[in-house]
């Protein structure tokens, strides 16, 4: 972060997408000039960091004045906040990690993951782990793998993931997230990765991990999406024989078919006051018959109480 162009590049990329918490790696900034370079990316934000572990900064998280952010936990390789997010009723954990490139060390902070998951049980809390891991799961996120093998180190990193019970988050982009931006030799992993337990995905089904081009970094840019967007498919209208059974069908019919004010033809006021039924026979649908399964276990519960 010490590059002028690095940073641009990073107040770019934040215009463009507009988060509200993100987390900074290895910035190689001294403590006494952080304050200053987050007051220029990120106006208003506040900020922590773990330069109590690494003279050099190496995770500050950042976070927007609308949410509420408390520090749970950091260490050398992970700091770990408790998130009052706007969108939701209940709190949020997310854990930004910046791995060692020392196998040894990395066990360190294996050892942190599944200890955060049952020390301050965020198995069973919306968790999201996300970084740089400095390490793949499986040879096929190496560009040239040595062998087809798992080794000890993938082994222990996807034993430490399973016993915290977190699973790579669905994401979009390269499958490789780092390279050694070598013409000659190129090597590619994916050594970034954002991973969730099953309370996350409760909390944001839809949430979605986009991996961007390295662009000023030889990492990858990362983005959450919590509710992307979806384009609306457009229903076929479809009648259903059911309806007829319900003794007020032909009534809301006969109500609504005499009211619409249609001039033409006879052939176009039949077909157009088809066409202006449709929202009245979607609606009548959904008023009597949608919810079967939670109606069903009502009525259930009624009969057993009786």
């Amino acid at each position: 972060m010490n590059k002028f162009s690095h940073r641009i590049g990073l107040s770019k990329w934040s215009r463009k997408n507009s988060p509200l918490f993100g987390g900074i790696l290895e910035t190689h900034v001294k403590q006494l000039k952080m304050n200053k370079f987050v007051s220029q990316l990120f106006p208003g934000w506040s900020a922590h960091h773990n330069y109590g572990f690494s003279p050099l900064g190496k995770i500050w998280i950042v976070w927007h004045p609308s949410l509420l952010v408390s520090i749970i936990s950091e260490s050398c390789q992970m700091i770990t906040a408790e998130i009052t997010w706007p969108s939701v009723q209940t709190k949020i954990y997310i854990s930004t990690v910046y791995a060692s490139n020392d196998a040894e060390d990395r066990l360190t902070l294996w050892s942190e993951i599944t200890s955060m998951a049952s020390s301050y049980g965020l198995d069973n809390k919306p968790w999201l782990v996300i970084g740089d891991f400095n390490q793949i799961r499986v040879p096929s996120e190496h560009s040239l793998p040595p062998t087809l093998n798992m080794d000890k180190r993938m082994r222990d990193f996807n034993d430490c993931l399973m016993e915290a019970n977190l699973e790579d988050l669905n994401f979009r982009g390269p499958t490789f997230t780092w390279w050694n931006k070598r013409k000659l030799a190129p090597v590619a992993k994916k050594l970034d990765r954002g991973l969730v337990n099953e309370d996350w995905l409760i909390v944001f089904p839809s949430s979605v991990l986009f991996f961007g081009n390295p662009n000023f970094s030889d990492h990858a840019v990362m983005a959450i999406t919590l509710e992307p967007e979806r384009t609306r498919i457009k229903k076929p209208f479809r009648f259903y024989n059911f309806m007829l059974q319900n003794p007020d069908f032909l009534a809301v019919v006969c109500e609504n078919w005499f009211s619409f004010n249609v001039v033409g033809s006879a052939m176009y006021r039949v077909s157009s006051k088809l066409k202006l039924l449709k929202k009245v026979l979607r609606d009548f649908s959904f008023q009597n018959y949608s919810g079967i399964e939670k109606k069903t276990a009502i009525a259930h519960g009624k009969l057993l109480q009786a």
